[in-house]
């Protein structure tokens, strides 16, 4: 067996399990596995809100992109606002103009 590196999700075993889905970083195959569950861009209209359902059960990792800036949180000094929670991802537009705000998704749990 060549060099691997496998990390697995919670519940699987990295030594005995095949199934890339149950890792976080599976690289047998000479690739590297990002899971990423879902991604995608939309207009959030000026004062309004966006909720993305993702389902998980835990409080997946994200990142969130709108205007030229990461968002994180509840930066108090950024018109934009995200969070997730164990079903959803919201993200806020306090801004007076429209926005296009850009998320990924990913299977990893935040700690």
């Amino acid at each position: 067996m060549n060099n691997v590196i496998r990390v697995a999700l919670p519940g699987y075993n990295a030594l005995t399990d095949t199934d890339p889905d149950h890792f976080a970083l599976y690289t047998d195959e000479d690739w590297v596995l990002i899971k990423e569950k879902l991604r995608g861009s939309q207009v959030i209209n000026a004062g309004d809100t966006l909720t993305i359902n993702h389902n998980l059960g835990y409080v997946p990792f994200f990142a969130v992109y709108a205007d030229r800036e990461w968002i994180h949180g509840y930066n108090i000094y950024s018109n934009y606002k995200c969070y997730a929670t164990t079903t959803t991802l919201v993200m806020i537009n306090n801004d007076v103009t429209n926005r296009t705000f850009a998320y990924y998704i990913f299977y990893d749990q935040q700690v």
